[in-house]
């Protein structure tokens, strides 16, 4: 939980001279490359023809090293939207090139990998205009321990678009490992993020089940640890994953099924603009450490909207459910593990599923009790 009340917050946003760009190949059109603060990590994105296509398509590709080692851990790949009324995927053409913003922040959070935590990354906007003038956004981040880039547009409309494709894309090697949870078919329980993780797979095996694969999803390509998932998904757009089949490596961003609202909402995002979409991440490091450690997802999170999170005291916790699935219904049960709490010194019990329909007592009873 990141809260700007709570991290009495030492914000600093600091423009620099360098415009990030640099000149491809002609083949390749126009290229903007964006570093972290160390030098190390570097996303750059390129407008590029290739194949015979009729129009430079929008690609991106992320390298991680020093100058002896420096390894693509994210080959090109494809960047892009497809709206209802409009598509932004290819015959782009840059309108404006942001300042490189240097961010400088600290937070604190309640619960999670440390209470303190400090942003330091390189910040850039891309805007590009499609044939019809009409303009999309690419917000690129780059910190030292990973990359993330959004879409926004910054029109304004009477009337909500709907996203009917999005076209990004990871681009992993051949050679890579990948270690990935299988997202589950519709049903009354699920998706639950309950399945097994396929354990060391190449690198574009395809998922067992057919909505694909889950977020987040970790690989281990040419020496680095790499783990792709998303954030700042706060109601405006769907939550993501990735698409079932990835040939040649190639992972797609994939939408929900609509079977997995039960009905309610449409599957695919709309908004009246300005809109901003949420955040792909890419972490990346020599060891998992790097991984492990990392706080960009919640670095890249908007703040918490609790003002005073004094009262959120995290604990240790007794809990029935992981040995006696009934037992939630059962208030003498559930007693004998406040008990236990009581008695190891635990700050907490926990209630599972069905405690409205537990015999012998109430919820309020256990609560007085406890």
């Amino acid at each position: 939980m990141k809260s700007d009340c709570m991290q009495g917050i030492l914000g600093l946003i600091v423009f620099v001279g360098m415009a990030g760009r640099t000149s491809g190949a002609a083949a390749d059109g126009e290229r903007w490359t964006l570093a972290s603060p160390d030098g190390k990590l570097a996303i750059t994105v390129a407008l590029r023809s290739e194949g015979g296509a009729a129009g430079a398509r929008l690609c991106y590709r992320v390298e991680h090293g020093g100058d002896a080692d420096r390894v693509e851990v994210v080959a090109w790949s494809p960047l892009g939207v497809v709206r209802s009324d409009q598509a932004f995927a290819e015959g782009l053409k840059l309108k404006s090139l942001g300042r490189v913003a240097t961010i400088d922040e600290t937070y604190s959070m309640a619960h999670g990998k440390r209470s303190a935590c400090h942003i330091l990354a390189h910040q850039q906007t891309i805007a590009l205009a499609n044939a019809a003038g009409q303009v999309m956004e690419v917000v690129l981040r780059a910190a030292n321990d990973g990359v993330a880039f959004r879409y926004r547009f910054p029109g304004t409309s009477s009337q909500p678009v709907k996203i009917e494709q999005e076209l990004t894309g990871f681009q992993i090697a051949s050679d890579a490992r990948a270690w990935m949870a299988p997202y589950s078919e519709a049903s009354k329980w699920t998706p639950a993020y309950e399945e097994y993780y396929e354990n060391g797979v190449a690198a574009g095996a395809e998922s067992p089940k057919k909505p694909g694969w889950a977020f987040p999803a970790l690989f281990h390509t040419r020496g680095r640890w790499m783990l792709v998932t998303e954030a700042a998904t706060d109601g405006a757009y769907c939550g993501c994953r990735l698409d079932q089949k990835a040939p040649g490596g190639l992972y797609r961003i994939r939408f929900p099924d609509p079977a997995e609202g039960w009905g309610q909402g449409a599957v695919e995002p709309s908004s009246r603009l300005p809109w901003t979409l949420p955040w792909r991440v890419i972490l990346v490091g020599e060891s998992l450490a790097t991984i492990v450690e990392s706080t960009l997802v919640t670095d890249l999170n908007p703040p918490s909207q609790v003002a005073d999170a004094s009262w959120i005291k995290p604990g240790r916790v007794s809990w029935s459910w992981w040995s006696d699935h009934d037992s939630p219904r059962d208030f003498r049960k559930l007693r004998e593990f406040v008990d236990l709490a009581a008695e190891m010194g635990w700050e907490y019990f926990l209630v599972a599923a069905n405690w409205t329909i537990v015999a012998h007592g109430n919820v309020r009873e256990l609560a007085d009790y406890a």
